[in-house]
């Protein structure tokens, strides 16, 4: 008697697939167990249950509103970016054409031409809004020839309100000179006639990119950078590289070690306080304005750098410059900053120059600066407080004023 068992391991094939749910799938819909692999349009919320390596195409396409793209620890590998030249939209590990609500996390994303590409529609002028990128890796995306390459490790074009948080950021190339070429890990680009505003990027590690850590142009306004770790960059560290990006808040980074200036200006009307910005050097591929001479802080636009504000930074150790504010533009002031060489600037509070030396370690509550904390030093401070000015020597409880307290919490360290 023959056997045909052609109908029993299908079925048991079937079966396993069920119980097991759908074990060779790479993105699992969330509502429908749908199975989303390379090239896929995702179209509700799915949880990745194994590594999918995508040897051609997009790794994944969103395509709808509201969506989350939970990687669980798992790997989108492009396997070789391939050719990346700039022309049309650049194979991207996900692709989000203009759809809100986007959340991707927990996923490592490699080896494409871009890392993620979020943009508006600009066939029917849709923005982006909403989107989130959380916990992931984004590294060894992009190509070192090709021309003008637009390759990036994140990408938003027309993209507001969203966050980029706690990402390991990193070693992602591209090619050429201009300000949209690639090889920056992360790249916002404002929509002619909009921008792209209101956005945040905290909490990263961002490092050895070709180019910038983080790069921002075309009318970009209100980006928060913030408690991001930046280093080993190869044309410097935080850049706002337009005289249209206006009005951002960059604090708490420690950007140190790249190559061309720490932080780039290239706007009005920024608040840069409280970063450390050390060693930053000299010899970046891509010299120009961005890219020059290892600065600390560069105030770099003489067509649009003004009106910028630098709050007890540390800028210490650059091969360059520690603070230069280019000639010819006004308004940019500061206080309370350390640093040992600037050009063109002076904290108010100091004249010329930082407020405190690099190679004087800042003694907090030492208001007269004879290098001990003495009850003298309390007596200034509590001068301070009834005429409330303010110093942050003498905010011992960091509560941004002076006021009697201070005093006291002096008074006590001078007996110590």
């Amino acid at each position: 008697m023959k056997i045909d068992f052609t109908g029993r391991i299908l079925t048991i094939t079937l079966l396993l697939a069920l119980l097991t749910g759908n074990a060779y799938a790479g993105c699992v819909g969330d509502a429908t167990g749908t199975d989303y692999g390379c090239g896929d349009t995702v179209t509700e919320s799915c949880t990745f249950n194994e590594d999918l390596n995508c040897e051609s195409g997009h790794g994944l396409k969103i395509g709808a509103d509201n969506i989350t793209i939970d990687g669980n620890g798992h790997t989108l590998n492009g396997v070789a970016p391939g050719t990346c030249n700039g022309s049309g939209v650049e194979r991207s590990g996900i692709y989000n054409k203009a759809h809100d609500n986007i959340t991707i996390r927990n996923l490592e994303i490699a080896n494409f031409c871009t890392g993620i590409y979020s943009r508006y529609d600009d066939e029917i002028g849709d923005f982006v809004c909403e989107n989130a990128i959380e916990n992931c890796g984004i590294h060894h995306n992009g190509a070192a020839s090709g021309g003008n390459t637009t390759t990036q490790g994140i990408k938003w074009i027309g993209v507001f309100y969203s966050t980029i948080t706690n990402n390991q950021i990193h070693d992602n190339t591209g090619a050429g000179t201009a300000c949209t070429s690639g090889g920056n890990g992360i790249f916002i680009n404002g929509v002619s006639g909009y921008g792209a505003w209101n956005n945040t990027i905290t909490e990263n590690t961002i490092y050895n990119n070709t180019k910038g850590g983080f790069l921002t142009r075309m009318m970009c306004r209100d980006t928060t950078v913030s408690h991001n770790d930046v280093y080993g960059n190869g044309q410097g560290g935080i850049i706002l590289r337009c005289k249209k990006s206006a009005s951002h808040t960059i604090e708490e980074n420690n950007v140190h070690e790249n190559y061309g200036s720490g932080i780039f200006i290239g706007g009005p009307d920024s608040v840069i306080r409280h970063n450390t910005i050390t060693n930053n050097k000299n010899g970046s591929a891509y010299t120009g304005v961005v890219g020059k001479y290892g600065m600390g802080i560069n105030i770099g636009r003489n067509d649009g750098s003004y009106d910028n504000e630098m709050i007890s930074n540390t800028i210490c150790g650059n091969e360059g410059v520690d603070i230069e504010v280019c000639a010819g533009v006004t308004g940019n002031t500061g206080s309370e900053n350390t640093c040992d060489a600037t050009l063109n600037y002076g904290d108010t509070t100091a004249g010329s120059g930082c407020t405190y030396s690099c190679s004087k370690p800042v003694l907090k509550g030492d208001l007269n600066s004879d290098g001990v904390i003495t009850p003298a030093d309390a007596v200034i401070a509590l001068q301070m407080a009834a005429s409330g000015e303010y110093s942050g020597d003498a905010d011992m409880n960091e509560d941004d004023q002076v006021t009697s307290l201070d005093a006291l919490l002096i008074l006590q360290r001078s007996q110590q």
